[in-house]
């Protein structure tokens, strides 16, 4: 009997399941519309909770041999697993007893050679020192000239770059690129924007002056790649910009305007002053 039980009792929670899903496949009975999840939880719920009471109700008693033969066999594995856990305490400490033996073994071997390697790490160490400060001169002295080489050659760069500038007017670059274009120019002007990427930086620069208002106006598209830890250059500040003409370039501004200019890609820039 409590296998029947058992049965309707998976047999209620496989329509409870299906109903969820879908309440029309698991209610075959009356009106279509009115075949909702509630009634699923209602009819199958409730069917699967009382098959499942009576399948616990109707289990079979343990008769009194078979509940002996159950005590017995519980005794016989507990007296089992206490002698297994007396063996395996014994194993344990005998185990721990011959690790700390050969602990204390290699603790008093490891002691008399942290000793002799002591004496020798601190004669290699004294030798290390000195070969060290030694290296660490020679290498101060080469950095050193390297340093001054670089800026050596970065100043005799910048001269040749300053040599072959030519100061074009904005008109002519604007009119001609093409006759322009990879050629070196000069011009002198004041930063209005400034977008950054990382080093790669994009400048807007007003290179026209009017001595009343100051720049404004004749925009040049000025792109730059900044070394590590070269200073910034903001909005408002006066540059002398020295570099190669790209020939024109279009872009659109925050109005919506496509705006067609002059770009420069800087070779380097200097930080200039107000001249009245």
């Amino acid at each position: 009997m409590s296998i029947f039980f058992f049965l309707v009792s998976f047999l209620m929670f496989f329509f409870l399941v299906l109903g969820l899903i879908c309440p029309k496949a698991a209610i075959y009975w009356g009106d279509k519309s009115k075949r909702s999840r509630k009634k699923v939880l209602l009819y199958h719920g409730t069917g699967m909770l009382l098959s499942f009471i009576l399948f616990v109700l109707f289990l079979p008693e343990l008769t009194p041999e078979e509940r002996e033969a159950l005590a017995q066999e519980q005794i016989i594995k507990a007296e089992q697993k206490a002698e297994q856990d007396k063996l395996d305490e014994a194993k344990r400490i005998e185990e721990v007893q011959l690790a700390e033996a050969e602990k204390a073994e290699n603790e008093r071997i490891k002691e008399a050679e942290k000793s002799e390697q002591k004496r020798l790490a601190a004669q290699e160490k004294l030798e290390k020192e000195k070969k060290a400060a030694k290296e660490a001169r020679l290498k101060e002295e080469a950095e050193q000239q390297k340093l001054e080489e670089a800026d050596l050659l970065e100043e005799k760069s910048r001269q040749i770059i300053k040599e072959q500038a030519r100061g074009v007017e904005y008109e002519s670059l604007a009119r001609n690129p093409d006759t322009h274009v990879g050629k070196i120019v000069v011009f002198q002007g004041q930063v209005v924007q400034v977008v950054e990427d990382g080093n790669d930086v994009l400048f807007l620069v007003d290179t026209y002056f009017d001595q009343n208002f100051g720049y404004d106006g004749d925009t040049v598209y000025l792109t730059y790649e900044r070394e590590d830890g070269e200073m910034r250059i903001l909005e408002g500040d006066l540059i002398n910009l020295y570099g190669e003409y790209q020939g024109l370039v279009s872009y659109e501004t925050i109005w919506g305007q496509q705006v067609t200019i002059p770009q420069i890609q800087a070779s380097f820039i200097e930080m200039t002053e107000w001249v009245y």
